[in-house]
């Protein structure tokens, strides 16, 4: 794959997830029981809404930060090529972006939480139609960060590759006497009279 095109796969795959993120966060807010909107209020809806948007809200901001850090690195491979600056901004995007996996496998899928989402269905049968909607999104959201993570891969192997194009090696020789500890000796001992 061609570094310019393995950049705008990149560049595809975080508006990927960024309208999976966009679609997780109206699931939590718009498929809510009718009574639990209309009841809005302290203590009127469930813990697992507020804290599954909360997650969602800081996972959207990373996301804008992997998005523009990764434009950012292709601009950097359109002519004239700077790789240090497309390689700087590329990590910072892929930083991100790993912040997001983590917490979507620690915090928001973990089996804790899965069995805290069963639970609210099977106690609240009215919360039933919410518990299914985040259940699809979360499986999408971790496919598109699966898919988000290897169009890294692709970037990197191309930078790679383009490094490995333009390396220079060096090869020194030595010219003249070498000169070891082992002669030293026996230019020493050979004074001394021994043989």
């Amino acid at each position: 794959m061609a570094l310019d095109k393995a950049f705008q796969d990149l560049c595809d795959r975080l508006h990927a997830l960024e309208t999976g993120l966009e679609e997780l966060s109206n699931a939590v807010l718009h498929s809510k029981p009718a009574e639990s909107r209309a009841k809005a209020g302290p203590n009127k809806e469930h813990y697992l809404a507020d804290l599954l948007w909360e997650m969602v809200a800081e996972m959207q901001g990373r996301q804008k930060e992997a998005s523009e850090a990764a434009a950012e690195a292709k601009r950097a491979v359109d002519p004239p090529l700077n790789l240090d600056r497309a390689w700087r901004m590329l990590k910072v995007s892929h930083e991100a972006v790993n912040v997001i996996g983590r917490q979507y496998s620690s915090e928001i899928v973990p089996y804790e939480r899965v069995n805290d989402l069963m639970t609210l269905r099977a106690e609240h049968p009215e919360w039933a139609g919410w518990v299914e909607a985040q259940r699809t999104h979360l499986s999408r959201l971790g496919k598109q960060i699966s898919d988000t993570s290897e169009a890294f891969l692709g970037c990197w192997q191309e930078i790679a590759e383009r490094v490995g194009m333009t390396s220079v090696s060096v090869q020194s020789t030595n010219i003249g006497q070498q000169i070891t500890a082992q002669s030293l000796m026996e230019k020493d001992a050979m004074r001394q009279g021994v043989t």
